[in-house]
């Protein structure tokens, strides 16, 4: 080496994006620009309306570097293995607030920007279940992204706009 040529970032900020697997386009499309926007741990999980049951990891951490290069980040998010919805909530690291994006619920609050610590979380194609959502509300922040139902990856770049602004 005989020059640094670009800065080690500083930020230590941890965003978390909890996701259903969505069809194969929008989920390509869905990491690349969560990448892009930040993300430093992608946790897909497994939700009764989850369309896409399997993913194929080596896939997806490929998308991720290619992502990370691309906009050239020196680090490389994480992609957390796929796990249920109760698994993970029950499991959840309590220092780390999980922002629920839950459409037309009562309760919610705006989602805001932040440097602390943060996870979004967004539901499956066709949404949660009512049981899924009580358990979501009892565990998380109940956020809202708008008037608008929005689609899975678009709600997902939406929140991740917003934390990073």
């Amino acid at each position: 080496c005989e020059a640094q040529l670009i800065a080690q970032p500083t930020n230590t900020q941890r965003i978390h994006l909890i996701f259903a697997p969505i069809k194969k386009n929008r989920m390509d499309w869905l990491i690349e620009k969560a990448v892009e926007l930040g993300v430093t741990d992608l946790h897909p999980i497994l939700t009764q309306n989850t369309e896409v049951r399997k993913i194929k990891p080596e896939r997806i951490e490929l998308q991720i570097i290619e992502a990370a290069e691309q906009c050239e980040r020196l680090d490389i998010p994480t992609l957390h293995d796929l796990t249920k919805l109760d698994s993970l909530l029950n499991t959840w690291p309590e220092e780390i607030k999980i922002m629920a994006c839950l459409e037309r619920h009562k309760n919610t609050q705006t989602l805001q920007s932040t440097n602390s610590h943060i996870a979004i979380l967004i539901g499956p194609e066709g949404g949660f279940t009512v049981q899924e959502k009580e358990q979501i509300v009892q565990s998380t922040t109940s956020v809202s992204l708008g008037d608008n139902i929005l689609r899975a990856e678009t709600a997902a770049l939406k929140a991740l706009s917003i934390i990073k602004s």
